[in-house]
């Protein structure tokens, strides 16, 4: 496919303060809490609706399949912010690199007209692992709760077409996405998933999609516990960040919408834990990537009957 190189810059200022500008921010006591976010990782959902990809044959909507649900909740995408940064001033924005580090979606419906089997195919995308998927993250404050958030990245995926139980072809996917104008702020919503420093996860295909991608494509891939996995740095607390200082970053929006230059979108929401609770349950005794696979099978019968 036809790689995007379509990049929308971004100037960062960086503010020059004196000694007493300084001696006058300490005797108006700006609480440590407003001037940091640390590194760590950001846990989204990918719902569907808000992700298409055009694969040249056939626009195919997606949604997540969740990676690690023991740990990590509905969660189908994880990107790591690589640096912590200094939040000091209202409207500076800061830039952290970022890495995506786990993907799993999978077509909502199955793709029409393909080049591979019976031209009906169920696409299941994950993380290209010969490709690192990297860019940057730009955060600014608005507030001492929170602000807003921008990134630039590229994805570097591969998407395997299914005919049955079978693999029956892939497509790489080489793309720039962009977001920006997105809030986040600094306490989790009560339906996000929280990750503590002692919290590491794995992704597992066989386990979750119900099948071996193959292909040579060594995809199975975790992430040990530590800092960068956390995205609550205070753990034991129970909003994670409300002992100071205040340092976690959090998606505050229903759905961030990531763009591509020719119109391929990623929506995704920090909102991890189901409503109602009872969907959890019912996935996890089936097994994500049964449940997934039964509701799926039933669809093709009907495309194909069609």
């Amino acid at each position: 496919m036809k790689q995007v190189s379509w990049q929308k810059s971004v100037t960062q200022a960086t503010p020059i303060l004196g000694a007493a500008a300084l001696s006058a921010i300490a005797l108006l006591g700006v609480p440590e809490s407003a001037k940091a976010v640390n590194l760590g990782s950001d846990y989204v959902l990918t719902p569907p609706g808000d992700t298409k990809f055009d694969f040249g044959f056939d626009e195919v909507d997606f949604e997540g399949i969740p990676l690690d649900p023991v740990n990590l909740g509905l969660a189908d995408t994880v990107i790591e912010r690589q640096m912590d940064i200094d939040l000091v001033d209202v409207d500076d924005p800061k830039t952290t690199p970022i890495e995506i580090v786990g993907l799993s979606l999978r077509s909502v419906e199955p793709a029409t007209d393909t080049p591979f089997g019976d031209g009906i195919n169920d696409v299941y995308v994950t993380l290209n692992p010969a490709q690192s998927s990297t860019g940057n993250m730009f955060i600014t404050k608005t507030s001492e709760n929170g602000g807003t958030w921008g990134s630039v990245f590229e994805l570097n995926a591969k998407a395997f077409f299914r005919d049955g139980d079978e693999t029956v072809g892939t497509i790489e996917i080489n793309k720039e996405f962009e977001s920006f104008n997105n809030p986040w702020t600094h306490q989790p919503n009560p339906d996000t998933v929280l990750v503590d420093e002692m919290t590491g996860w794995s992704f597992d295909p066989v386990k979750q999609w119900g099948f071996d991608p193959g292909m040579g494509v060594p995809v199975p891939l975790s992430r040990p516990a530590g800092a960068q996995t956390a995205n609550c740095h205070s753990p034991g607390a129970p909003s994670c960040d409300q002992t100071e200082p205040l340092r976690d970053f959090f998606l505050s929006s229903d759905i961030a919408l990531h763009e591509t230059a020719d119109g391929n979108t990623h929506g995704v929401t920090g909102k991890t834990i189901p409503e109602p609770s009872t969907i959890l349950g019912s996935a996890m005794v089936l097994g994500f990537g049964a449940l997934f696979k039964r509701q799926t099978s039933r669809r093709r019968k009907q495309l194909q009957k069609a």
